[in-house]
């Protein structure tokens, strides 16, 4: 999915490849040295410190668990998109 990624050093679009409460998977445009940041998707936002990176791949821990209504809109945003991607009739999973 993609989303906006806000750091002291500037901002750049990135992908999340994974999303739990707690932390996401972070897929950068090119590898980069940061230790806290912002994840900005659909209308939401997260703090997070980075606590792992493999090249371009970054794990950050959120400050504060995101919500259920949070998770639920997200997946409900991700599945549509890959539905559209993959063309009609044809479930995401």
């Amino acid at each position: 999915m993609p989303a906006r990624l806000i750091t002291p050093d500037g901002t750049c679009r990135v992908v999340v490849e994974n999303l739990s409460a707690g932390g996401a998977k972070i897929v950068l445009p090119e590898p980069a040295e940061f230790v806290v940041c912002v994840l900005r998707w659909m209308d939401r936002h997260a703090f997070g410190d980075v606590v792992w990176r493999d090249g371009p791949f970054v794990g950050v821990e959120f400050s504060a668990p995101l919500s259920v209504e949070t998770l639920e809109a997200t997946c409900l945003f991700a599945e549509n998109r890959t539905r559209i991607a993959r063309g009609p009739g044809l479930r995401s999973c």
